[in-house]
């Protein structure tokens, strides 16, 4: 029977509304008692985060910007739950939800996709000859992980606009993890720090908590910042403060103590000084990033450079550079004997026991690649490479477009730095080495001609 206003109804909804109130009041009391702390928080979390998900269904590009933000700033371990896996989910459901609205979704280079699926399928392909086949399948599950990520963003960047936002999301968070950690130290289970046993000198990773990965982060991210300085002259404010983060990018490079993070930095400065010989302006900032690093690095940080220039000439005597040669010598040696299966992903130092008396990860990600997956690992990676080269030339030769060729010249900056620095450290499985991979392509796509819509761009 309908409520009549005026004869009860108003009553009777009142009594409703207050019996509801007192039974939420008690259920909210009773797991507060009950649950343990974590819990109350998951639950608490899930309720609060209910209106933001049915907004998120409908927008992917957010989800995705929201999940480079976390892969890049590591915030969420301040959380009771990595949100990594709950954001995949979400993409995923995301994702199918707009095409079943009716959204047309493709990938545009589906070159890359298929040279992505190859790299799969030669990792699972290697797996059936690794001695340890859990830590192989960890790491298939790591890189399932970093190609949904690469995958949606092949789907949905399709415009300037979304690139550019990209790549500034990017920044800020690689901004967030290098600087905050002055101010919020990390939780008790990520405080510990890496330490330079000779030295006794402890070395700065953010958020990271590996800190040659850390200076890989700051390779990857100075050439964007030095994009984002010369796309972005307006509003005023924006420049001093990308070359207030560009300084504080080379200054906690330098504390990091990282000797492949400090060829990368000198990579970065002769291809900049190469590509960008014409501008003035850059050369200006380039002297004046050389003039930080000289007067800014501490004098132990120059003496761990130079055993560098010791190991090119076989004579340091630092261990761990010792180590590093060693260990690179035996991941050639495995590939080479396993140039087709490899011998299983994750499994080097398994294996490598077998001929050096410690156990340490060969900190050359080709090499990695190659002692692992053989051959067929180590030419995919190479033919992106490659492919990415060429894309970027393109790029730059766009006499038509001079925002087009200007991105072009840092992404060659950028790809040359990466692709030299992964040289020196362990990170082939890492979604910071798989980023750079995949920036070429989104670029020329978001770019391209054939979709430039001035409303989009």
């Amino acid at each position: 029977m309908m409520l009549e206003p005026g004869k009860g109804g108003s009553r009777r909804i009142s009594w409703r509304l207050a019996g509801a109130i007192i039974l939420s009041t008690a259920v909210i009391a009773a797991a507060a008692m009950l649950l343990p702390a974590g819990a109350i928080m998951l639950l608490l979390m899930a309720v609060l985060a209910f209106p933001a998900i049915f907004f998120l269904i409908s927008k992917p590009e957010y989800i995705l910007a929201l999940m480079l933000f976390f892969r890049l700033s590591n915030l969420d371990i301040f959380m009771p739950i990595r949100l990594i896996r709950p954001l995949s989910v979400l993409l995923v459901i995301a994702l199918l939800a707009v095409r079943l609205d009716g959204r047309k979704l493709a990938f545009r280079d589906r070159t890359l996709v298929v040279m992505i699926i190859a790299f799969m399928l030669t990792a699972f392909h290697s797996s059936a000859f690794a001695e340890d086949l859990s830590i192989s399948f960890s790491v298939i599950e790591l890189l399932i992980g970093i190609f949904v990520v690469i995958g949606a963003a092949l789907l949905l960047v399709d415009s300037r606009k979304y690139f550019l936002g990209f790549l500034i999301v990017m920044a800020v968070a690689t901004m967030i993890s290098d600087f905050l950690p002055f101010l919020v130290p990390p939780p008790g289970d990520y405080a510990s720090k890496t330490l330079m046993w000779g030295q006794g000198v402890l070395r700065y990773e953010g958020y990271q908590f590996e800190a040659n990965t850390f200076a890989f982060h700051q390779v990857f991210i100075i050439p964007i910042l030095l994009f984002l300085l010369a796309r972005f002259d307006r509003p005023r404010l924006v420049r001093p403060v990308v070359l207030a983060a560009l300084a504080g990018s080379i200054f906690v490079l330098m504390l990091s103590f990282s000797r492949g993070g400090f060829v990368g930095l000198i990579v970065i400065l002769a291809v900049l000084l190469f590509v960008e010989r014409k501008n003035r302006a850059v050369m200006t900032i380039a002297a004046a990033g050389a003039v930080v690093l000289l007067v800014a690095a501490p004098a132990l940080y120059w003496d761990r450079i130079i055993s560098v220039f010791d190991a090119a000439r076989h004579v340091s005597e630092d261990y761990a550079v010792m180590v590093r040669v060693q260990t690179m010598k035996v991941a050639a040696l495995l590939g080479l004997k396993n140039p087709v299966f490899g011998i299983g992903i994750g499994n080097f130092i398994a294996q490598a026991s077998r001929y050096l008396p410690f156990k340490n990860a060969v900190h050359n990600a080709y090499l990695k690649v190659f002692s692992e997956m053989g051959v067929p690992g180590l030419l995919i990676v190479s033919s992106i490479f490659i492919r990415n080269i060429i894309i970027i030339r393109s790029m730059i030769r766009s006499d038509s477009d001079g925002d087009r060729a200007r991105l072009g010249r840092f992404l060659m900056i950028q790809q040359i730095a990466v692709t030299v620095t992964a040289m020196f450290i362990p990170i082939a499985y890492e979604f910071i080495f798989w980023v750079p991979m995949v920036i070429p392509s989104l670029a020329d796509i978001a770019y391209s001609e054939k979709i430039a819509d001035p409303e989009r761009a």
